[in-house]
């Protein structure tokens, strides 16, 4: 997932210095696009874990 978002940032910035409007914009969609569809996907549950700290003695 982090290198997908890095290749999408990458395409993004090399699309705005080469001028490319149409380009820039597809790449901002599709990376927006990613963000979205990752956002519904519900996170894993991770397990509740109990730490003791000093006033629980």
């Amino acid at each position: 997932m982090e290198e997908q978002a890095c290749r999408q940032h990458r395409e993004i910035l090399d699309s705005v210095r080469s001028g490319d409007s149409t380009r820039t914009e597809e790449a901002i969609r599709e990376h927006l696009g990613n963000i979205r569809a990752r956002l519904s996907i519900p996170a894993p549950q991770v397990p509740h874990t109990v730490t003791m700290n000093a006033y629980d003695r």
